[in-house]
């Protein structure tokens, strides 16, 4: 298997040009996507990808994407094709790809963990899984003692000592992405002063998930200021989301929605938690999800025009605007119509 067809079945779109300390702002809460510095690659890792096809595979098996723990403790925001992660999590979103495309994740089990090998997979997996659109992932474990894994390098150091550089015991890497914070369910930041059980249920809770994230497309003739123009762009986009269903929806569930804007792009997105009585949080993303699909699909089917990841939105005060004018216009013709019977 080549460096090349490893990645070569995900060869996104570039949706969006990397940026560095940007912003995601709610009402009162902000999340940073953190800005690393870029580990480099070494040359020997594009040999890499070839030897794992025939690497000796002690099982297989198919598992949550958080039951594997990560090797490394800093990752690339990209893949060695050169597609962003976060753009394969878009993607992957919006229907354009599947995670199948990806190759299996190889894995080792170091003390009682599987750790993963291929840490980037790792990390668009785990986003997706936090997300709830991926449930398993397929996994080929290999043993620790491999040469594949034991061989040395530079240092003397073997591939496995060189890879296994995490601080935080594989729960999650850092790397520049939007998606950071849904990498781990924060298992391992529950208080050690929990009692087992406890622990148990609070890593079985459920937590935040990006339900849809959409970028407005910005009309040139709007307004001479491209500030304005992405503001109002931005402004449809949030007002396009069919807000009070998701309401209701929340109620009958119990699960929390926000309308998430990013400061410099017309981006929104919508962001879900649970809240303290929340038993069916799954089942209610699932619904949410559907409205927020047909939603959009729905516009697709009416403009004429193909379901993309970046949309003309249509916010509901010009709608309302349309249907009184049409209103106005089939009363004006409604008139027209007595007036002739009237002269007759």
């Amino acid at each position: 298997m080549s460096t090349k067809s490893e990645y070569s079945a995900l060869s996104l779109p570039k949706l969006m040009a990397e940026r560095e300390e940007d912003t995601w702002q709610v009402e009162g809460l902000s999340v940073e996507s953190v800005s690393e510095e870029e580990p480099e690659e070494r040359p020997e890792e594009e040999a890499d990808a070839a030897e794992e096809a025939q690497l000796p595979r002690q099982e297989e098996m198919d598992l949550a994407p958080s039951k594997v723990f990560f090797t490394h403790d800093h990752i690339s925001s990209k893949f060695r094709s050169g597609t962003l992660l976060d753009d394969a999590v878009r993607d992957i979103i919006n229907g354009g790809k599947a995670f199948d495309d990806f190759p299996s994740i190889l894995c080792t089990r170091f003390h009682d963990k599987l750790f993963s090998i291929n840490n980037r997979r790792l990390f668009v997996a785990r986003v997706l899984e936090q997300m709830g659109c991926l449930h398993l992932i397929h996994i080929v474990v290999v043993a620790l003692d491999d040469p594949y894994l034991q061989r040395e390098g530079d240092g003397g150091l073997t591939k496995w000592e060189r890879s296994f550089s995490t601080t935080n015991g594989g729960l999650f890497v850092r790397v520049r992405s939007d998606f950071r914070k849904f990498q781990s369910d924060h298992a391992g930041q529950v208080d050690q002063g929990q009692t087992g059980q406890t622990r148990r249920e609070a890593s079985r809770r459920p937590q935040e998930v990006l339900l849809w994230q959409k970028t407005a497309e910005v009309k040139k003739g709007d307004d001479p200021d491209p500030r304005k123009r992405a503001q109002q762009a931005k402004w449809k986009l949030q007002q396009s989301v069919p807000s009070d269903i998701l309401n209701q929806l929340g109620k009958t569930y119990g699960i929390l929605s926000e309308i998430i804007t990013h400061p410099r792009s017309p981006q929104a997105a919508v962001k879900l938690a649970p809240d303290l009585n929340c038993t069916k949080f799954p089942e209610g993303v699932q619904a949410m999800r559907e409205v927020v699909a047909c939603r959009y699909s729905m516009k697709s089917q009416k403009t004429g025009s193909e379901k993309k990841t970046v949309l003309s939105v249509q916010s509901p005060v010009e709608m309302s605007a349309q249907e009184k004018r049409a209103a106005e216009k089939k009363k004006s013709i409604d008139r027209k119509n007595r007036d002739k019977h009237r002269r007759r």
